[in-house]
């Protein structure tokens, strides 16, 4: 009954109250393995990051259309997690592209946007036509998502493409850049925190059919990946743009640990994926305001901020420093736990680790100093400090700590 009241009274309470009761109950492990399938912790953490961007699109966006968009986007989303057979996955995993696509195309400011709008659906047909095939052809329908497949080696890769597209993997990635560039900040938050977990959910599903060459193979591409699109980062002029390829550089991490068949780095993913969906949904949101308010994306206009508006610029460190993997967050536990595990299951990981995290925090550091650094004179008008204020305390809640001790 208070939650009823505070959804139709105070959506910024409301927000709050929920999400700190789903942490909460996150914490309690009385539900392990009793709620869903094999994947229940990953399928709790995915509907506790599904409440929190239904929450984010209830506080900060004004426009129906767009709000009942990101609605069905994430009911779509909810039913993926929920689905158990390769009929469903598939169903809801393409029903999820079209209210992305009509975010693009209805509120893009640009006319790039049909190009965007393009670039996703030719990646997502030409992905996902051989997985529908291969499913139609052995009558797979109606299997458990679950279980384990002895196919052939191209089957497989054919299976794994439909979801490494969603990743996405970095040779997968092209699509990715242009429609956050392109959509408008609602679609870019609900797009970074919780479209991109519905290929990493869906690619573990099917984990159990991947075979010891294709598994090695994606081992590498991922590592690879990881270093080619930090490299992105460092050149990008577009604060937007730079902020989908470090999502683009969060997700081959999480397909290296994934691929590394280790316990611990599996359940740091699942850890991985949660913190990644917070920050960047932050983060999106943060560098929207300041495109509202600003009228541009780049880099050069996003420093000298300290001396105009003190609390938007202690947001953006804040969530600079969550991406950076830094304590106390969620990403700094999770990644802390990921390079533990994979250089103990390949002691020569650490050589490409090392590369990728020099270059990571080289460009986190970069902004930082571009924020703090120079003097400009902006005028945010009136920021919305209730809202502000409940995200980065779930970003920095201190629940997660009951994980541990």
């Amino acid at each position: 009954m208070i939650l009823g009241g505070l959804f139709f009274y105070d959506y910024c309470a409301f927000f709050f109250v929920v999400v700190v009761s789903s942490l909460l109950f996150v914490s309690d492990y009385s539900w392990f393995g009793m709620v869903f399938f094999s994947d229940s912790y990953v399928g709790v953490l995915m509907l506790v990051l599904s409440v929190y961007m239904l929450g984010l699109i209830f506080c900060l966006e004004r426009e129906k259309a767009l709000v009942c968009l990101g609605q069905i986007l994430i009911y779509f989303c909810l039913m993926f997690f929920l689905s158990s057979n390769f009929l469903s996955l598939y169903i809801f995993y393409e029903a999820s592209m079209f209210p992305i696509l009509l975010m693009i195309l209805g509120y893009g400011l640009q006319v790039e946007k049909i190009g965007a709008s393009y670039y996703l659906l030719f990646y997502t047909i030409v992905c996902s036509f051989p997985f529908i095939y291969v499913v139609v052809n052995l009558g797979l329908f109606l299997f458990s998502s679950y279980c384990s497949l002895f196919l052939s080696w191209e089957v497989v890769i054919f299976l794994c493409l439909c979801f490494l597209v969603k990743f996405p993997i970095y040779f997968l990635h092209l699509w990715l850049p242009k429609a956050h560039v392109e959509a408008p900040t609602v679609a870019s938050m609900v797009l970074a925190g919780l479209l991109l977990k519905l290929g990493c959910v869906g690619f573990v599903r099917i984990l159990d059919s991947v075979g010891y060459y294709q598994g090695y193979l994606l081992f590498f591409v991922s590592f690879l990946g990881m270093v080619l699109s930090s490299f992105s980062c460092m050149y990008q002029s577009d604060v937007k743009s730079l902020a989908a390829y470090s999502s683009v550089v969060h997700m081959g991490l999480y397909l290296s640990m994934v691929m590394s068949y280790s316990l611990v780095c599996k359940s740091a993913g699942f850890l991985v994926l949660f913190s990644h969906g917070l920050s960047s949904s932050l983060l999106f949101f943060l560098i929207g305001l300041f495109y509202h308010y600003v009228g541009s994306r780049l880099i050069y206009y996003f420093g000298g901020m300290m001396g105009s508006f003190n609390f938007y610029v202690y947001l953006v460190l804040l969530v600079l420093m969550s991406n950076a993997g830094i304590p106390p967050y969620w990403s700094f536990f999770s990644e802390f736990l990921a390079i533990s595990g994979l250089i103990f299951s390949f002691f020569l990981c650490f050589l490409v680790l090392g590369l990728y995290l020099f270059i990571s925090f080289y460009y986190s550091i970069y902004l930082i100093s571009l924020v703090l650094g120079g003097s400009k004179d902006y005028d945010f008008g009136v920021f919305v400090l209730g809202y502000g204020f409940v995200m980065v305390l779930v970003m920095l809640n201190i629940f997660w700590l009951s994980l541990f001790f």
